[in-house]
């Protein structure tokens, strides 16, 4: 819808919106594709700054772990 994501955690059935680039980054976010490569495609997308592109992904991906919407197994 427009600029935002809804997806859904069907565990716990919470909805969520997504803003665009939290959006891309779940997009993103398969199993197979390293925190560092999100960043690097966030950064070819949308033509911003390394540090500051870096930094939000992190805090992205940090809320969907917290919200227990991704794992990561070692």
């Amino acid at each position: 819808m427009g600029d935002e994501a809804f997806i859904m955690n069907l565990k716990n059935t919470k909805t969520y919106s997504l803003n665009e680039t939290a959006a891309q980054v779940w997009s993103c976010i398969d199993g197979s594709v390293s925190i560092e490569e999100i960043g690097q495609k966030i950064i070819a997308e949308y033509d911003v700054p390394e540090d500051s592109c870096r930094t939000a992904v992190l805090e992205i991906i940090e809320q969907f772990y917290a919200e227990k919407m991704v794992v990561f197994e070692l």
